[in-house]
């Protein structure tokens, strides 16, 4: 369920597992180890979502060259 919180796209930890291609847990276990992962960001009571341009960041940066090439 992508959302949307004052215009910016907000993922689910399951939509943000997906998009990773990891586990929910493993994605916990990023947030928690402070690896540079993207925070999350709570919206209420037991909610908690990422934006999906931090999320989609965070992917290009784990891949060698790809700024490079997507700053060209």
């Amino acid at each position: 369920m992508n959302e949307q919180v004052s215009g910016v796209r907000c993922l689910t930890v399951k939509e943000v597992a997906q998009k990773c291609g990891v586990s929910v847990s493993t994605i916990w276990n990023w947030v928690k180890l402070k690896i540079g992962f993207p925070d999350p960001f709570s919206i209420g009571p037991n909610t908690t979502r990422w934006q999906e341009s931090a999320i989609d960041a965070y992917i290009l940066s784990c891949i060698p060259g790809a700024m490079l090439t997507c700053n060209s």
